[in-house]
């Protein structure tokens, strides 16, 4: 990635962050987790043993809740 590039995504990023930012219930989320990591780290890995258990689609299934078609 060339500098250029590099300092496009970062615009990109975070003009996207800011946006985010305006939305209440986010930036009290994002301000909650600021406040206390042990709390963030706790709900992350809460989050990612629910995703890990949900099941991964590998031989291109159609999950009865997606809305979009894996095509293999």
């Amino acid at each position: 990635m060339t500098i250029t590039k590099g300092l496009l995504w970062v615009r990109e990023w975070l003009g996207q962050t800011k946006h985010c930012m305006k939305i209440t219930g986010l930036k009290l989320i994002v301000d909650s987790y600021a406040k206390d990591l042990k709390m963030f780290y706790t709900e992350f890995a809460a989050s990612m043993v629910k995703h890990g258990n949900a099941g991964v689609m590998e031989d291109g299934e159609i999950s009865e809740k997606g809305r979009v078609i894996k095509e293999s």
